[in-house]
């Protein structure tokens, strides 16, 4: 459990309850700066925590309220998605209902998703990608939410280019919408039924409903399947290891001739810096949803080819990255890397680099997250109309 240090602070002027899912946050763990430092997007929360305090508002994650006595102080909910404390949070007397975020795509939680138009007729800000605004109508003010990158320095002293190696994916071993494998399990006749009834309904959802039909996994897999034959191709991730049970035999081998491992929280950017090229696809493509995957890649001062959100040019500028959805293959892909020469790749990182120092980039920051989201806070804390 993070324990803050024992010093003597004046009672708060409020409470912010970070609802949050997992029991690897809980214990107000996600509030401590250092541990926050292993999850992306989630050392905000702690940065967060830090600006509140400095406010007079102390936070708290969830497990940890709901087995407080209640002090009367005013309180303020930020549900980060839905969770399992979220309906008894809320339930609680006095408990504010002020913000509702999320980081996440609407392929990996479609039940929060489908739920938007419900969910902001309850809260007062909620906070989500710009792709959502148009069915977040429920009187909740809407905020474009952006990820917030805490890194915004290239790497020290970069590899140099003509000694870098080609390609590189880092990458877990995911998809939204598995089919059930064994597709039956005579063992378990009642589990598969539900899994198949599962899978059922969530194909049905996604044929009629564009937010989820876009899954980029397939395509990242198809990228390891055809570069796994190229010299200088690497993959890093987690669950790659039990890749035979999960995937098809051709996707599996070429798994195992590209894996090289895990990588540890902090140790992405050193391994990225190693490689020209890093092939960089979101988990779908949804308006404004862009991730730290290309950031990384302009931190480690490598050139990344991305799929995902189909504004991002409105975003960051094109001639940063290599946009992989413009080729009709991979072949093609593969021939315009192999071409590209020392002189054009330095184009692609000077451009990584002025958008990292410019203006532009600052909604990408931690420091633009915690403020707004900050600020948000603070006004249903004191009662101000959102």
């Amino acid at each position: 459990m993070y324990v803050e240090e024992s010093v003597a602070t004046p009672e708060p002027v409020g409470l912010v309850v970070i609802d949050l899912q997992g029991d690897i946050y809980g214990q107000n763990r996600i509030l401590d700066p250092e541990y926050a430092l292993a999850f992306p997007g989630f050392k905000a929360l702690a940065s967060l925590g830090v600006w509140l305090r400095e406010r007079g508002i102390e936070s708290v994650t969830a497990d940890v309220f709901l087995r407080q006595e209640q002090t009367g102080v005013p309180t303020a909910c930020l549900s980060v998605d839905q969770t399992q404390y979220t309906q008894e949070i809320l339930s609680r007397p006095a408990v504010i209902p002020a913000v509702c975020l999320s980081l996440e795509s609407p392929i990996m939680i479609m039940p929060f998703y489908q739920a938007i138009p419900e969910l902001s007729k309850h809260y007062d800000h909620m906070f989500l990608w710009p792709g959502a605004r148009d069915r977040a109508t429920g009187g909740a003010r809407f905020h474009e939410i952006s990820w917030p990158y805490p890194r915004w320095a290239p790497t020290d002293n970069p590899t140099a280019w003509h000694e870098r190696k080609f390609l590189v994916l880092v990458s877990g071993n995911k998809r939204a919408y598995p089919l059930p494998r064994p597709l039956f399990d005579p063992k378990f006749p009642r589990a598969s039924l539900r899994a198949l009834r599962s899978y059922a309904r969530t194909s049905i959802t996604r044929a009629r409903d564009p937010w989820f039909r876009t899954e980029l996994y397939v395509d990242r897999l198809r990228a390891i399947e055809y570069f796994s034959r190229t010299p200088g191709f690497d993959l890093y991730g987690r669950g790659w290891e039990e890749a035979e049970s999960t995937l098809s035999a051709r996707a599996a081998r070429a798994v195992a001739k590209s894996y090289r491992g895990e990588i540890p929280p902090l140790g992405k950017i050193p391994i990225v810096s190693e490689y020209r090229f890093a092939l960089c696809y979101e988990n779908t493509s949804f308006s404004g949803y862009v991730t730290e995957k290309l950031f990384d890649c302009f931190a480690a001062g490598c050139i990344p080819i991305y799929r995902g959100a189909p504004d991002i040019a409105a975003a960051v500028p094109r001639e940063s990255f290599i946009d992989g959805a413009s080729f009709g293959s991979l072949g093609e892909l593969d021939r315009f890397l192999t071409n590209t020469t020392a002189e054009e790749a330095s184009g692609y990182l000077e451009a990584a680099h002025d958008f990292m120092a410019s203006s532009a980039a600052s909604r990408f920051s931690e420091g633009t997250f915690v403020q707004t989201v900050g600020e948000a806070l603070v006004k249903s804390l004191h009662g101000s109309q959102p």
